[in-house]
């Protein structure tokens, strides 16, 4: 077999030899171009076109997401410190796969709908690109105040009809859900600074319709009395609450500290219910007084004096008007014709106008007031002769918090150390 394919070779090499000059540059360029061919084709089919898979992603991310696609075998390559390409066929396929497990989750990739909104792109195209790129913009101020580890944002843009007859209108809204750092917590101030940033950034937002919560599902209310917008909304904030609480651990602590001296820590117990008015309240007062200090009348600002006869044969004394001098001072002169003639009428009018001092005042009430207050002590009725202090524990706790002793209510009841499976009456049967 070997002899058959020498034989073979050397046939086609000395007919090759025997060739013309030109067919053998021919045929030789022909096997260049073929074997070219195939090599650039075998290149080709082996090339991997990259496309991009997330971009915008903050560093520790995109490392994660790396680790992620190597542990899979993917052949993903990072460009930058925040972008990550793979092969442009697995593209959607791996953004379907790490979605299902909450990836990203600092980022989003504007070129999904970027590169979908070319010239032919519509106005929705348009819009919701918008609102992607500035719920995003939003995300990522935020995450860099002080106390914010994270932060969901939701924008929805208001909505005008393209009819101008048209009232189908919808408002702009957005919605903050934020998670703090490890001991941190969020005040009304605090969320009243997110939400005025907010109202900033969304046109035509009204603080009304901003709603801001956090990861332990509390909610904060940027239209309390003293927020940005406010109108005396009088709603139960969570800074009102804050104080309430407050409120009652200072009655507490001020009733606890009396009667521990005498009675001891483990004798006593206090529970105090408070009901603060939060309602603003605003009263408006006005004074008049003289301004001479000896005397009821002000000084004149102005007067009108009127002095008309009316009669037969009457002439004028004098040029001006009827009832006055010409100087318009003293009283009118008037000339009768004669002794005879008739006075028919006379009609005399003074009119002054006084300057007075004027004080204004205006009065509101502070917020926060006690509106309600009840006060329980519970004491342990095994200390020795306390029953007989029982009006005077009453009339401590009153003037320790600053109440009517109305106010009060103290109850002798026998403290217990554990209950076990003993109830209640065992242990009122058992201190008897």
């Amino acid at each position: 077999m070997a002899n058959q394919i020498k034989t073979m070779l050397s046939r086609a090499s000395d007919s090759f030899r025997k060739m013309e000059k030109k067919k053998r540059l021919l045929i030789a360029v022909s096997v260049s171009v073929v074997i070219a061919a195939g090599v650039i084709g075998a290149l080709l089919l082996n090339r991997v076109s990259y496309a991009v898979l997330y971009s915008g992603l903050s560093a520790e991310e995109a490392g994660a997401i790396k680790a992620l696609l190597d542990e899979r075998g993917v052949q993903a390559k990072v460009q930058g410190m925040d972008t990550i390409c793979v092969p442009e066929e697995e593209v959607d396929e791996i953004r379907i796969a790490l979605a299902a497990e909450g990836y990203p989750s600092t980022g989003l990739n504007y070129d999904i709908f970027s590169n979908s909104s070319a010239l032919g792109a519509t106005d929705l195209e348009r819009q919701t690109y918008l609102q992607y790129q500035l719920q995003e913009n939003m995300r990522a101020t935020i995450r860099r105040m002080n106390k914010i580890s994270d932060c969901i944002v939701i924008v929805n843009l208001s909505n005008a009809s393209s009819f101008v007859l048209s009232n189908n209108t919808t408002d702009a809204s957005a919605a903050v859900m934020v998670s703090l750092e490890p001991g941190e917590t969020l005040t009304n101030a605090d969320a009243r600074s997110i939400g005025e940033f907010v109202a900033k950034c969304v046109p035509n937002l009204a603080y009304e319709n901003i709603s801001i919560v956090d990861s332990d599902i509390n909610y904060y209310d940027i239209l309390s009395d003293d927020g940005p917008g406010a109108a005396g909304k009088g709603e139960y904030t969570l800074t009102q609450y804050e104080l309430t609480e407050r409120m009652k651990a200072v009655f507490t602590d001020q009733a606890v500290s009396v009667l521990e001296p005498a009675l001891g820590t483990k004798n006593l117990a206090v529970s105090v219910n408070v009901a603060l008015n939060f309602d603003r309240e605003t009263s408006s007062e006005v004074k008049f007084s003289s301004p001479l200090e000896d005397g009821e009348d002000g000084i004149v600002r102005s007067s009108d004096v009127l002095n008309e006869l009316t009669g037969s044969g009457l002439e004028a004394g004098a040029a001006g008007e009827a009832g006055t001098d010409s100087n318009g001072v003293s009283a009118g002169e008037y000339v009768y014709g004669g002794e005879d003639d008739g006075l028919v009428s006379r009609r005399a009018s003074e009119t002054y106008n006084y300057e007075i001092n004027e004080i204004r005042t205006d009065i509101e009430k502070a917020q926060g007031t006690v509106k309600d207050l009840s006060v329980s002590v519970l004491v342990n009725s095994n200390v020795e002769g306390v029953a007989n202090y029982k009006d005077e524990i009453e009339n401590l706790v009153a003037n320790a918090i600053g109440v009517d002793p109305a106010y009060i209510t103290v109850e002798l009841m026998p403290f217990v150390q554990s209950s076990g499976e003993m109830g209640f009456s065992d242990y009122l049967a058992q201190s008897e």
